[in-house]
């Protein structure tokens, strides 16, 4: 006989062993995660790791939610897939999700705009509660509400030390560079929790992350709108347009906002006048801004349109005027018009996202009461690739029809009432004029809100 272990016809012979448990009775679970050796790698490279679940007791691997594309492509490849339930690393906590929210940047991203390695989990916007933190992090006790930050920051750059965390050198957006909120859990950093409103539903907390504290930083830190100036608003039926006339509404600015709907072009304006408007083309826009300035312009104009729009937001300014621009949806490279920017002395200022503190101010009017979002419908997960569809093809339809219009997301704030609506039946457009006291939160716009996710099994 050969001894134990010998090699004999390359064939190794060990002892009998005690017979173990069955690997399906063991608490261990499965977690994937990006370990790369060098930092060119990190969007080729994954590692399948097993690992016995630290922290809270579990007989077995529990498959969650989680809306993710595998591919580039129209709403069918838009999947709701089951994957392990995440885990978080130190500094970072597991958020049950409660409600996250429809953006226009999940359709692009779902096209290829940026393309992301797949497969890839969408949505940057989130509320829910606490489940566990990982390991030595201090934050919100398990069970706590929460609403989410999407803009992610190192905390120890430059700019993240001076309190400007939109600068950061690794800024990224969650559920564009990171797997994001649309999922039954999500992964994010302490730092990026904040106290949910507590007069909000979750979907409604849902709601106003991205573009609410986006129109903060533009109008409040970049533009410096003060009360009394007159803004013009583009795009007031998409996020960031709907949450601009509402914050600009509050402050007390006189807001003229443009807008389309269905078939449609529609206008109103946050003044005190409540006669409705006469039915504009988007082209004569800086001429009515002119009229209704008394000839001198608007002091600020909101602009994320892009090539569209330009040459009339140009056009529409004052003298010393402030334009602030976030996006460029329907193209980053319209005519310069420089001759008239330096000869009006007009400010042209970029912008994105928001700082943490920025972030806190803007969630403070919600908790305050001050402003509240409109919540449209909530769907349950399953529903997404309908959700998705009818964004894009509500798109479609305003690019055919009004070239200077685009929503994706559909948010926004407290229902007023609205005057009747005038049609240019040559245009085939309407518009629709609201009227309030420029000082008066009220004034907010009532635009398409937004779709949540529910995420009760």
């Amino acid at each position: 006989m050969t001894r134990a272990g010998r090699v004999r016809e390359r064939e190794a012979q060990v002892p009998e062993q005690p017979s173990r448990a069955a690997f399906l009775d063991q608490a261990f679970r499965l977690g994937v995660g990006l370990r790369a050796r060098h930092p060119e790698q990190k969007a080729l490279c994954g590692e399948l790791i097993v690992h016995r679940i630290q922290g809270r007791p579990s007989n077995s691997i529990r498959p969650v939610r989680a809306v993710r594309i595998h591919e580039e492509g129209g709403p069918e490849v838009v999947l709701v897939d089951r994957i392990p339930e995440p885990e978080p690393a130190p500094g970072e906590a597991l958020v049950r999700m409660h409600a996250s929210a429809l953006n226009r940047i999940d359709v692009w991203i779902r096209l290829g705009k940026p393309s992301r390695p797949k497969p890839h989990t969408l949505g940057a916007d989130g509320a829910g509660v606490v489940e566990a933190l990982g390991p030595g992090t201090e934050g919100p006790a398990p069970g706590t509400p929460v609403v989410i930050n999407p803009g992610l920051f190192c905390g120890i750059c430059e700019a993240c030390l001076r309190g400007q965390q939109s600068l950061c050198e690794r800024f990224a957006v969650l559920g564009e560079h990171v797997p994001g909120t649309h999922a039954d859990y999500c992964v994010v950093p302490v730092r990026s929790l904040h106290p949910k409103p507590e007069p909000l539903s979750f979907a409604e907390a849902a709601a106003y992350p991205l573009v609410f504290a986006t129109a903060w930083r533009m109008l409040m830190t970049r533009a410096r709108l003060v009360p009394g100036e007159w803004i013009l608003v583009w795009g007031a039926g998409s996020g960031v347009g709907s949450a601009a006339v509402t914050l600009a509404s509050s402050l007390g600015a006189r807001v003229i906002a443009t807008a389309s709907r269905d078939e449609g072009h529609w206008r109103w304006r946050a003044s005190e006048e409540r006669t409705p408007p006469s039915t504009i083309a988007a082209t004569t826009c800086s001429r009515l801004v002119r009229e209704l300035t008394d000839g001198r312009g608007a002091d600020v104009v909101y602009e994320h349109v892009g090539a569209d729009t330009w040459a009339t937001s140009i056009e529409a300014l004052r003298r010393g005027g402030r334009l602030v621009i976030t996006g460029a949806t329907t193209g980053g490279n319209p005519p310069a018009r420089l001759h008239r920017i330096f000869w009006k002395q007009l400010d042209v200022l970029g912008s994105t996202m928001a700082s943490d503190s920025e972030f806190r101010a803007v969630t403070r009017l919600f908790a305050q009461g001050r402003i509240r979002p409109l919540v449209d419908s909530v769907r349950p997960l399953e529903e997404v690739q309908a959700a998705q569809a009818a964004a894009r093809g509500r798109r479609a339809e305003r690019q055919a029809r009004a070239p200077d219009r685009r929503c994706l997301r559909r948010c926004c704030s407290s229902p007023t009432a609205r005057s009747p609506a005038t049609r240019d039946p040559a245009a085939g457009r309407s518009c629709w004029s609201r009227a309030s006291t420029a000082a008066s939160s009220r004034a907010a716009s009532r635009t398409r809100p937004t779709t949540a996710w529910s995420y009760g099994r």
